[in-house]
């Protein structure tokens, strides 16, 4: 997501630490786990710059920093644009009971067991009236079928209730 927003190709090595699998997940300390990987870094090679990217919760909290061993000569920065963020159009939720009906998935995951099997499907999806719903779905043909392909784009169906239809 990071690689994408800044028009950078994946297919080079971008994370200096494996990236969340490795060093804990969403809400562990993995940027200060990059955060010490890149000074020690740049403790070697000194006229070189590292950025290191964050991102929380579900990916709804971003930060970044750029490090170097030489000071800036503009001296130390930070801007804080949450209410610049806020003020931005956003799509309203539309609550469970009043969201049934045709969807589009704009994202989703499945959680799977222990042993690897899918057991959970979760999707945001955006619907005709241009409000967002989740939809979620424990069944087992579900969870398989979202498992095979991309699912962003694809039209479902939510339940009363929330169920994810295909």
């Amino acid at each position: 997501m990071g690689a994408r927003a800044l028009g950078l190709s994946i297919t080079q090595q971008l994370t200096r630490t494996g990236g969340l699998p490795f060093a804990g997940g969403p809400w562990n300390n993995y940027v200060m786990h990059a955060i010490a990987t890149v000074v020690g870094e740049l403790r070697e090679r000194p006229t070189e710059k590292a950025l290191v990217w964050a991102n929380g919760g579900y990916a709804t909290k971003h930060a970044f920093g750029v490090y170097s061993a030489e000071p800036s000569a503009h001296g130390f920065r930070h801007e804080y644009p949450q209410a610049q963020i806020d003020a931005l159009p956003r799509r309203q939720p539309v609550p469970i009971g009043e969201s049934a009906g045709d969807a589009t998935i704009e994202a989703y995951t499945v959680m799977h067991d222990r042993d690897g099997n899918p057991e959970r499907a979760i999707a945001a999806c955006r619907l005709p009236s241009g409000g967002r719903a989740w939809g979620d779905s424990e069944n087992a043909d579900v969870c398989a079928a979202m498992c095979d392909g991309e699912w962003v784009g694809r039209s479902v169906r939510l339940d009363d209730a929330g169920g994810l239809l295909l």
